[in-house]
């Protein structure tokens, strides 16, 4: 049983790791890390409580609703980080209460520019505290539900 276990547990991991794409994101994701403690070149703007997200522009990378469908997750907190060796600006939204999260802190970095050009913009997931490289598969079907607003540019 315990060499099920280990396999299983491996396969897991290779799983996971196989699925990162981590070509679109910053240094600072790549090296990961908690979320509180991103490396020294990242510089915190602007930090503060946010409204609650588009729902659909969550659910367009995670196919999961942040938004209970009487209550939205209105405990998101907002940082606004700036890259110190490119210059670029992104935003950090993250959940924090147990009825947004189950008691994890969730959430996705957006690249702020590449957002406002409706590309594929997130560039890293927070999960359960951990920052780490977005989901290629869920990127890419990011990145094609924002092009249908491009025409908006």
């Amino acid at each position: 049983m315990k060499k099920f276990s280990l396999i299983t547990a491996l396969s897991l991991c290779l799983t996971v790791m196989g699925s990162e794409y981590c070509e679109v994101s910053p240094d600072f994701v790549k090296n990961g890390g908690g979320y509180l403690d991103l490396d020294n070149n990242v510089e915190i703007l602007f930090e503060g409580w946010g409204a609650p997200v588009f729902d659909k522009f969550i659910t367009a990378y995670n196919e999961l609703s942040w938004n209970d469908e009487n209550i939205p997750c209105m405990a998101l907190k907002n940082t606004y980080l700036r890259d110190t060796l490119t210059g670029k600006q992104y935003l950090m939204i993250t959940t924090h209460e147990d009825y947004c999260d189950g008691g994890n802190t969730w959430g996705y970095i957006i690249d702020t520019q590449a957002a406002k050009r409706f590309e594929g913009s997130i560039v890293g997931e927070v999960s359960d505290g951990e920052v780490y490289c977005p989901n290629k598969e869920k990127y890419l079907r990011h990145a094609e539900y924002l092009s249908n607003y491009a025409w908006l540019n």
